[in-house]
């Protein structure tokens, strides 16, 4: 998709539709995918947007600072040493991946 066809409006429209009432918790790493998908929400629904910072000690040192200065009122989720040492003498990447990803998912649900 060529990104100059993109529908901002639109993408905040379906947002707004799918969202309606109801309240959305989000949880961010501070990478460009959670950065962008919780920059949209709360274009489209902003006060109904609850954003929660998961720091996993994963990424650039600059991160957090970053997170806190786009997103100031996200409470920040302490979780560096479950990951490392979740993630401590595992070589293989596809198991990297997905202790990563049930991790996020009991981080997230705490």
């Amino acid at each position: 998709m060529n990104p100059n066809e993109i529908d901002i409006e639109e993408i905040l429209q379906k947002i707004r539709a799918q969202v309606g009432n109801n309240v959305v918790i989000c949880a961010i790493s501070g990478g460009v995918d959670s950065t962008v998908a919780a920059t949209l929400i709360d274009r489209a629904i902003e006060s109904k947007l609850h954003l929660v910072y998961v720091e996993n000690g994963l990424m650039r040192t600059e991160t957090e600072q970053r997170v806190i200065s786009l997103f100031e009122n996200a409470p920040i989720i302490h979780a560096e040493q479950l990951f490392l040492d979740s993630l401590k003498g595992v070589t293989d990447s596809e198991t990297k991946r997905k202790i990563i990803g049930k991790l996020r998912l009991i981080a997230n649900s705490g």
